[in-house]
């Protein structure tokens, strides 16, 4: 039975992209519950289809699981009647019919790790086999610097010249004040304070001798 797997499609066909998502292309890949090829087929659905126990070999290792796929698209078919996306497909491929009937071919209900390699798995199927290639990372473009503004330039005032020879102003005298605590007498204080000179008092020498 030929598939229509091997049709032309914009990106990978189904085999190419399970290949891909399950192994990274290894043929000598083993799962953890026993999976070989790289398509991860379990041992006793790989007897199903071929005696041979070259797992890496990579031609026959296409061939079973060109048919082991071919098997679920059927199966899936005459359950739902209708053809199965690629999504529906990695499903069956994944968890086996049995867990997807279980569960009503519901996408919603699939398992979240499941689903999420249902979905990458649907995107490499439909993705243009230029996005395939490696792409070299892009520098970013470094940042636009804005250009400088111009700042207007204020003109500083000059202080006024000091003027020489002017004289310095002449303040008149204050008025008498009086003392404003109450605990005194109010005297009049003049603004000017006489100085008494002191009676001139004889000067003794040293024995009591008058200096003349």
């Amino acid at each position: 039975m030929v598939l229509s797997t091997f049709t032309a499609k914009a990106g990978l066909s189904r085999l190419e992209a399970l290949s891909m998502i399950e192994t990274g292309d290894n043929d000598a890949a083993i799962g953890r519950a026993g999976e070989v090829s790289r398509y991860q087929i379990r041992p006793w659905i790989w007897r199903q289809y071929s005696p041979s126990s070259s797992y890496a070999d990579r031609r026959t290792s296409r061939q079973v699981a060109e048919r082991h796929l071919a098997v679920l698209q059927t199966s899936f078919r005459d359950q739902t009647r209708r053809e199965p996306t690629d999504f529906d497909l990695y499903v069956l491929w994944n968890a086996g019919p049995t867990y997807y009937a279980r569960i009503g071919f519901s996408k919603s209900r699939v398992h979240p790790v499941i689903r999420e390699r249902a979905r990458r798995y649907a995107n490499l199927c439909h993705r243009p086999a230029e996005a395939m290639a490696r792409v070299e990372p892009q520098q970013p473009a470094p940042p636009t610097v804005p250009p400088p503004q111009s700042v207007a330039i204020q003109p500083v005032q000059s202080k006024p010249a000091v003027k020489l020879g002017v004289p310095w102003p002449v303040f008149a005298d204050s008025p008498a004040s009086s003392l404003q605590n109450p605990l005194f007498p109010v005297l009049p204080l003049t603004s000017r304070p006489s100085v008494t000179t002191a009676p001139r008092q004889p000067i003794f020498a040293i024995g009591g001798f008058k200096a003349e």
